[in-house]
């Protein structure tokens, strides 16, 4: 196999707007006729066969079934090289970083509550019964919040990483 290999610009937004589902003919050429340049069922007909063809002899693609019922597994290659393509714009990663400080935020929040639900119930201690399952309760949520902030840390290092800042 070749070190690089060149997808067609439209082709990977096809791809990248139908993965991870099975690969149709028929969801590919409706992908490819919202794009200006394949606008006619004929020409994005004819843009399709093409690029699954030479997919499929670079071993990009596999077919599977029978003539009417065809459809295509990428490799693992193909689904490195759609998703390595990919940028992260601008306003997502804004986004993310907004996420995050909101996260964050109500991440400090719940721990919080759990921190006063702990004074309260050294000032009244014949409630540690109503308040144990509160704080139990804060504490898992918390533990939630703080899976969820990681998740966005580690995407945004990420992105980082990649180069899209």
């Amino acid at each position: 196999m070749q070190n690089q290999f060149h997808i067609n610009a439209t082709m990977m937004d096809a791809l990248h707007s139908i993965f991870p589902e099975r690969l149709y003919r028929k969801k590919l050429i409706k992908a490819v006729q919202s794009s200006t340049k394949y606008n006619t069922a004929e020409k994005a007909e004819k843009f399709i066969t093409r690029q699954i063809f030479r997919l499929t002899r670079n071993n990009f693609l596999t077919a599977h079934g029978g003539k009417n019922s065809r459809w295509y597994q990428p490799s693992n290659e193909l689904i490195t090289l759609v998703y390595s393509g990919t940028k992260c714009s601008k306003s997502s990663q804004q986004r993310l970083a907004s996420e995050e400080n909101k996260t964050t935020s109500e991440l400090k929040l719940q721990l919080a509550e759990i921190e006063e639900f702990q004074k309260i119930s050294e000032r009244y201690p014949e409630l540690i019964a109503y308040i144990e399952p509160l704080v139990s309760e804060g504490e898992e949520r918390a533990t939630c919040i703080h899976g969820k902030l990681n998740a966005i840390k580690k995407l945004r290092d990420s992105i980082k990483k990649v180069g899209y800042r």
